[in-house]
């Protein structure tokens, strides 16, 4: 089977798959322990049906030393419909 590239490939295992949550995580990115437990309870606390949610990132070096981060702007992103999408 020949390499489709990331992109190709989670659109592809994303079609077929059968859970009620999905995480689109790269080879090279990393969960703090408690991301998918914030990610399901912002789910369940909204009060709209949002399809989508994200978080700030903090760029670490190949030894785990953290380099910055990246904030994200949620007024500016929802004011751009860039993040949520309504299901």
């Amino acid at each position: 089977m020949p390499n489709l590239g990331y992109c190709k490939t989670f659109n592809k295992a994303f079609k077929i798959s059968k859970g009620e949550y999905i995480i689109d995580l790269a080879a090279d990115d990393l969960l703090l322990p408690n991301r998918i437990e914030v990610g399901i309870k912002a789910f369940s606390d909204s009060e709209n049906d949002y399809g989508v949610t994200f978080s700030d990132a903090e760029h670490i070096d190949e030894q785990g030393i953290y380099l910055d981060s990246i904030q994200i702007n949620i007024r500016t992103l929802q004011s751009r419909a860039e993040i949520f999408i309504k299901m």
